[in-house]
């Protein structure tokens, strides 16, 4: 528990024995004083008796860790047909009710990308130490940032905790084979949200600064994304997340929108309450290519990207006009398989 009695915080590997690989399913009763209130994932019921506050814990697929968190909280709801959003926070705050339309914005537009949300609800707890995290069916935020707005509706704050529900809470990671579902989730939200939201110029935006940011690793940083595992410092970050977000960009270009999300669909369902690699995800959009016709070598192409420690550098060779034709030759350093945007200016 916290300092001073600040809350409850208990990790799922510190009240009950695991092995490193398991998923598990859960089922626990808690009984806690009245004025404290439980927040886990899979919670079935909450019930008052006497001076204590019962929950019901039963999970619907296994997961890897079940962490409890509590304190004493004023919480904020709204109940959208099968789906609560809570906020428990220290304090009463108008921008909590903002935050809990936010939450519904996305549960919206991610169901319509990746199917039916793995949850029933979606709580947002603050927390009494500075370090946030995403949990099945919640997330851990400090006060601070519940106090700035701006910073928890932009695309990669709340909206990366939420589609996290998908992409490594539902769906888990094996970290020592590769981590792909930061790259997803960063793809998903940091850079697609602002698709989705008809901010263009934001998404690019995000874009070009990622790519500065690839480009300036230190040459003894760079190494390829499937060798991701961990966030150790911002270097591991810019290759987890940024560099890793555009290989899922590149695979949209070239499998179009509707079957990339087609197959992210056919992949969150598969693997729910299983742990998933990068051959999986490969796989699906391989799958995905051959039944659309779409005649290119998506598995190769994959393995490419995520296999090379050094982005191709693309320009232009040549200029020839001939008649009313433009002829233009293009190199790569590496060989690639994309499309490219052409603008042509007379």
């Amino acid at each position: 528990s916290g300092a001073k009695g600040e809350g409850i915080y208990l990790p799922g590997s510190a009240y009950y024995p695991k092995t490193e690989k398991d998923l598990a399913n859960f089922q626990a009763v808690i009984s806690i004083p009245k004025k404290f209130k439980i927040v886990t994932s899979f919670i079935e019921n909450e019930t008052e008796e006497q001076n204590k506050n019962i929950y019901l814990i039963k999970s619907s697929f296994p997961i890897d860790d079940l962490t409890l968190v509590g304190g004493e909280y004023d919480i904020t709801e709204k109940i959208y047909d099968n789906f609560t959003v809570r906020i428990y926070s220290n304090e009463k705050n108008q921008q909590n009710i903002n935050y809990l339309e936010r939450v519904k914005s996305y549960y919206d537009k991610y169901r319509n990308l990746f199917g039916e949300y793995p949850f029933k609800y979606f709580y947002i707890v603050e927390n009494f130490f500075a370090t946030g995290f995403g949990m099945p069916a919640y997330t851990l935020i400090s006060k601070k940032l519940l106090n700035m707005p701006w910073v928890l509706t932009s695309a990669g704050s709340l909206a990366h905790e939420f589609v996290h529900n998908w992409w490594g809470n539902s769906v888990f990671v094996d970290y020592e084979k590769g981590n792909w579902c930061e790259a997803l989730t960063t793809f998903s939200t940091n850079y697609f949200l602002n698709i989705l939201e008809d901010k263009y110029n934001d998404a690019r935006e995000w874009r070009k600064k990622a790519l500065v940011e690839i480009s300036s690793l230190p040459d003894e940083r760079r190494y390829p994304v499937k060798e991701f595992k961990y966030q150790n410092d911002i270097y591991d970050a810019t290759i987890g997340y940024q560099k890793g977000a555009f290989v899922f960009i590149e695979i949209m270009k070239l499998l179009g929108e509707t079957s990339f999300f087609e197959s992210l669909k056919d992949f969150a369902q598969k693997y729910k309450g299983q742990r998933a690699y990068w051959s999986n995800l490969i796989n699906e959009f391989d799958k995905k290519a051959k039944e659309k016709g779409i005649a290119l070598p998506i598995r190769k192409i994959i393995n490419n990207l995520i296999s090379a420690k050094e982005l191709p550098y693309i320009q232009i060779k040549s200029v020839q006009k001939f008649k009313d034709s433009l002829i233009l030759e293009i190199s790569s350093t590496k060989p690639i398989t994309s499309y490219l945007t052409i603008k042509i200016k007379t």
